[in-house]
This record gives C-alpha cells, structure tokens and sequence, in this order.
C-alpha cells in the first residue's frame, strides 16, 4: 500500500485508525463531509490535528492519485452517503477506494488458522508468553481506549519494535487482529472456552509473528458502579485478566470521574481480583449523560474541551497521569520509553 492515505469521511467511529496514521510515517489527508455529525474543524481539535481537515461535498473532490479509505462507520443507515461511493466507484471504476468495513488484517485468517490447532491439541493453559503484554480499557466504555491502543501501537513502531494489536474497534480491522469477536458481545456469560481460546490466540501470535509486543484494546465497562448501572459487569476486562497477565495496564477515564479517590477505588478492586494495579491513567475529554429511566445501557459520551477547564486544576497530575486531549506531551514518549526498556530488562 502506497504512504499516501486519504480517510473520508472522518468521525468519531473511526478516530482510532486516524490516530494511528497521525503518529507513524504516513502522509494521509483527512475529509470531513457536511453530512457528518463533526465537522472537520471540531474534530481536528479533538484529534489534536491542526490544519489537516478539509470539509468536501463531493468524492470528486478527493484526488485520484492517492488511496481512499471510504469510512462506512457509523452511516449505517446514511443511504444518501452510501449512494456517493456506489455512483463514484461506477463513474470512475476505482479500484484504490476501500471501505473500512472490508479491510481485514492481513494475518487474521493465519492467527485464527494456528489457534484452532492448538484449541484441538489441547494444548496446556500458561499464565505469561514471551511478548510484554499491555492491556488498555476504560472505566465505562470509551472510544478512547481503542485510541490510546493505537497511539501506542503506532508509537511502539515508530522505535522499530513488531506490535500486534488485539481490538473488537471496527476501524481497527485493518491494524488489529479480532479480540474477542462479535459473537462474544451477544453472550449473557463467559465460558472456560472463550478464555481458554484468547489464550491459545496469544500463543499463536507470539509462535507465528513473534511480536515484541500484544495490545489488548479491551471493550466495555471495567466493573460493575452500584444497583443501576452494571457497565457490562466488567466481562470483558475479567476474561482478558483470566486469559493473561498483562505487564502494563493503561485506564482510560473521563475527567469528571478522575481525582485520588477513584485511583484508590480502581487500585483496590484491580490488586484484589487480578493482583494488578493501573500503570498509566488517561484522563479523555468525555462528558456523560446517562437516561433517566434505563441505567443499565451504556451512557451517551460527548466530547468537550477540557484543557482550561477549572476542573483540571483539582486533578492531581503525576508521572503516571496523562490529559487524552494533550498526548503530544514528552510524558508519553517517556511512558512508551519505559514500556521498551522493560522489554530489554526482559531479555
């Protein structure tokens, strides 16, 4: 695939995979179009990309020397935008435009073909594998943790290392190996072979690409709040903890839940279920609005401006603290760099 990448139209459903090519070396060009409930100044701030976004109206629009990836998430029922990519792909018979939901990683079907065989030989359960594991998930569900997996993937690259990702993100599809897969998020309950089928894909990853390292991009809520809201229980974080100890863990939360009462809070309840505790605390941007009447389904998010809101000035920040909105500061280069010396201590 060429180094020039055009993504159109941008929004929140694919801000992972746009931050991910904003940290490695290639040049792409984000589009905004003006069905898009974003429009390309407001996300640049949130992205943190200035001057990269252009509002176009037209796939025409877009140039015919460079590859186009056609952002079909979150349009689900968008017929108008779905009928500009099926006239243009007509008009113009190209072959470079391809939709996100069509790309798959390249060695999906390899890893999924090596872990069945393991799954069929009964091969033995193990706590740890070669490859430093970070694990990365939020207090509630959150599309930033899926972009803090990406920052970090690019970023670990960047330095040389090998990096598989393992994310359910659809705009990850093409950068990510599938963690648990859709069939998972219809289960009521978790099953010995679920989590017995993770591990045996680590072990396939680390036999047959023999990464450096394994990001899991967790979904869902981390743990159950009280009575009302169960936050998925905490499912999803649980069968990755049962599968394999991460080496680092990286918690994404909102700003209006982050102080020193909810690290003693999320500490305690990760040292006791997992004897783990959070390396990285990422504070997002988010704003949550819950319903009135149903406090069992997932809050709605919005994303605000936080970086000279008063709020911030109670926050507590230290080494291990990082504002979503700010992740060009050096303290992340300094994270990823402790994350890679621990590798070579490792060696």
């Amino acid at each position: 695939m060429d180094n020039k990448l055009q993504l159109y139209p941008v929004n929140k459903h694919c801000m992972p995979l746009a931050y991910y090519y904003k940290y490695t070396d290639k040049s792409i060009s984000y589009y905004t179009d003006e069905l898009s409930p974003l429009n390309g100044q407001n996300l640049g701030e949130i992205l943190n990309i200035k001057g990269s976004f252009e509002t176009i109206g037209s796939l025409e629009n877009l140039s015919m020397k460079e590859n186009i990836f056609f952002n079909d998430l979150g349009y689900e029922d968008n017929q108008l935008l779905e009928k500009r990519l099926q006239s243009f792909t007509e008009k113009y018979k190209k072959s470079f435009i391809r939709k996100l939901s069509d790309i798959k990683y390249e060695d999906a079907e390899l890893i999924n073909g090596v872990t069945n065989n393991l799954i069929s030989l009964n091969i033995k359960f193990s706590e740890s594998i070669g490859p430093i594991v970070i694990a990365v998930s939020g207090f509630y569900q959150s599309i930033y943790t899926s972009i803090i997996a990406s920052v970090l993937k690019a970023k670990l690259e960047k330095n040389g290392n090998k990096v598989v990702m393992l994310s359910d993100n659809p705009s990850n599809q093409s950068i990510a190996l599938p963690l648990f897969g859709t069939n998972f998020q219809q289960f009521t309950g978790v099953s010995t072979g679920e989590i017995y089928e993770l591990n045996m894909k680590l072990k396939a990853i680390e036999m047959t690409l023999n990464p450096d390292f394994i990001i899991i991009d967790i979904p869902g809520g981390m743990m159950r709040t009280d009575e009302f809201f169960m936050n998925d229980f905490g499912i999803h974080l649980w069968s990755v903890m049962q599968s394999i100890k991460p080496d680092f863990y990286f918690n994404v939360v909102p700003f209006t839940l982050y102080d020193n009462e909810y690290r003693e809070i999320v500490n305690k309840y990760l040292s006791k279920s997992f004897n783990i505790d959070v390396d990285y605390f990422i504070v997002t941007n988010e704003f949550y609005k819950f319903q009135q009447t149903r406090m069992d389904i997932l809050p709605e998010a919005e994303f605000r401006n936080i970086s000279d809101d008063k709020l911030l000035h109670d926050i507590d920040i230290s080494d291990n603290v990082i504002y979503a909105d700010s992740l060009e500061r050096n303290i992340l280069d300094s994270w990823v760099s402790n994350i890679v010396s621990y590798k070579l201590d490792c060696i």
